[in-house]
């Protein structure tokens, strides 16, 4: 039978990417971790990692049970924790995947005020544009903006939020506002590489899409407001990411509901048990202050 340690062992692994690097951060020798693998595995008869000379990767069924171990363990140390009278405070590290500019707008204007209330919780962020697999990429939550697909998340929506077309004032002075969506098509677009072509509502008829022929396309969506900000072209946007430059009038909304899949809610998406681990909960309680005059009914997590 294998114990904590063992399992501790296995979480390390795994989120280390291999034998020597756990081994290295639990200060064991290799051949201890790949015991305390090989007994774990016996138990359960079944292969925890794909194993090669270049590779070491937990199999599915690796991915599965380390979800759950790490949740065990976890629920452990803050058990412990509590007894020995630290339940005020919340201790670890937890890993957070988010948009750039949710990171820039909502979040790091109000991070000291978290951090002075969570002094012993360390914060790693992994802020990108681009999907992220919370299992793969050993994040403990994420935020995500617009529709979700895979349901194997739990999840929970914070914020309504939607898409608009937008572009500064001297930009549409130049190339004139759009009132029609030839017209429309006809303008430069700055893009992102999912947004080559956009479905749009049209008077009476059904959706269509357009393919702008003039445009530029960027793998980061801040680099596209700044973009917009700097006059290169229409863009589209999230509203919340651009509430302050609207409502300031440096970029203007145009055709105003022309989008057909303007819906983007933003959403905390988590992997694991319920309940979630103290960390996880404090950290979501506090995204969910954050978003709150955003937000509509909140949805259970």
């Amino acid at each position: 039978m294998y114990d904590i340690a063992d399992l501790e062992t296995f979480i390390e692994v795994v989120e280390r990417g291999g034998v020597t690097a756990a081994a290295h951060a639990l200060d064991i020798a290799p051949s201890t971790v790949s015991h305390r693998i090989a007994k774990i595995e016996k138990r359960l008869e079944t292969r925890l990692f794909h194993r090669d000379s270049r590779h070491f990767s937990p199999t599915d069924d690796g991915r599965q049970f380390w979800l759950r171990a790490r949740d065990i363990v976890e629920a452990l140390r803050e058990a412990e924790q509590e007894a020995m009278g630290g339940a005020s405070g919340v201790r670890g590290i937890l890993k957070v995947t988010l948009p750039p500019w949710v990171m820039n707008a909502f979040v790091a204007p109000r991070l000291a005020a978290f951090q002075a209330k969570n002094p012993d919780l360390a914060l790693e962020f992994l802020t990108t544009d681009r999907f992220v697999n919370l299992v793969e990429e050993r994040q403990d939550l994420g935020v995500r903006v617009g529709a979700l697909s895979d349901s194997a998340l739990r999840a929970q929506k914070i914020a309504d939020n939607e898409r608009v077309i937008c572009a500064s004032p001297a930009y549409l002075r130049k190339a004139g506002e759009p009132t029609t969506i030839d017209a429309l098509e006809r303008h430069r677009f700055v893009v992102l590489p999912w947004q080559r072509s956009l479905l749009l509502n049209t008077d009476g008829g059904g959706p269509r899409a357009i393919t702008p022929v003039h445009r530029i396309i960027l793998t980061d969506a801040e680099a596209l407001t700044s973009a917009a900000l700097n006059d290169v072209g229409l863009v589209v946007k999230s509203r919340l990411a651009i509430s302050a430059p609207l409502s300031e009038g440096r970029l203007v909304e145009v055709l105003p509901g022309a989008l057909a899949d303007a819906s983007a809610p933003i959403h905390l998406i988590r992997t694991g048990a319920t309940p979630p681990p103290r960390k996880v909960s404090v950290f979501s309680d506090f995204l969910r202050d954050v978003f709150a005059s955003h937000s509509a009914n909140p949805e259970p997590f």
